[in-house]
């Protein structure tokens, strides 16, 4: 069975001129959108990232989530996505539970992130210009830079790792694996008899 990283690529190839990702900022053919995600995955490794590390990321719904997501699968890396508006205490547990090797964070959540006592022996990257004091990255030195990403995980690698709502107690943490997020919704899709053609509305 196809990795995520694989699927994307079929996607590229088979439709490489259609609209992969718009957002208010953005807007993507699948061949544009694949340079930007091959030179984040090339990023993931110069900061040393490799296959079955985790990335944490405390953003809101914008392009480079989902960028971000499309690399970390083509690298067989686990994204840990969490709420952005999660507070340093929350923050510190998710470091001590996931054990990612790098943090991605905004200027929304970046209050938080820097007063977390864990985020500060973390890497970070910063989605914008960086903070003037250098403590992170910044998303934008990426921009410019391309490179075709290259599917790097297994059908079995862990995709992503999400976190429970936390309503009973400690939010516990959920892994998926590329097998079990690609055949959901394929299933889905056979269900409902969407093509690549059909475009629908997904509210979150």
């Amino acid at each position: 069975m196809l990795d995520l990283g694989r699927s994307f690529l079929q996607a590229v190839e088979r439709a490489p001129h259609l609209i992969g990702l718009a957002s208010e900022t953005a807007e993507y053919s699948y061949e544009q959108w694949a340079l930007e995600i091959g030179a984040v995955q090339q990023y993931l490794k110069d900061k040393g990232l490799r296959r079955g590390d985790r990335v944490l990321t405390v953003l809101q719904n914008r392009a480079e989530s989902a960028t971000l997501h499309w690399a970390c699968q083509a690298s067989g890396i686990t994204i840990v996505p969490v709420n952005w508006r999660s507070k340093a205490d929350e923050i510190n547990f998710f470091i001590d539970n996931a054990e990612p090797a790098l943090g991605v964070i905004e200027p929304i959540s970046w209050e938080s992130w820097k007063t977390c006592q864990r985020a500060r022996r973390l890497p970070a990257l910063f989605c914008g210009p960086a903070p003037s004091d250098g403590e992170a990255d910044s998303y934008d030195s990426i921009r410019g830079q391309s490179a075709m990403p290259k599917a790097e995980g297994s059908s079995d690698d862990w995709s992503v790792m999400l976190y429970t709502s936390g309503t009973t107690g400690r939010s516990k943490g959920v892994l998926c694996s590329h097998r079990q997020s690609l055949s959901a919704p394929a299933a889905w899709a056979a269900c409902g008899q969407v093509s690549n053609a059909d475009r629908y509305l997904c509210i979150n």
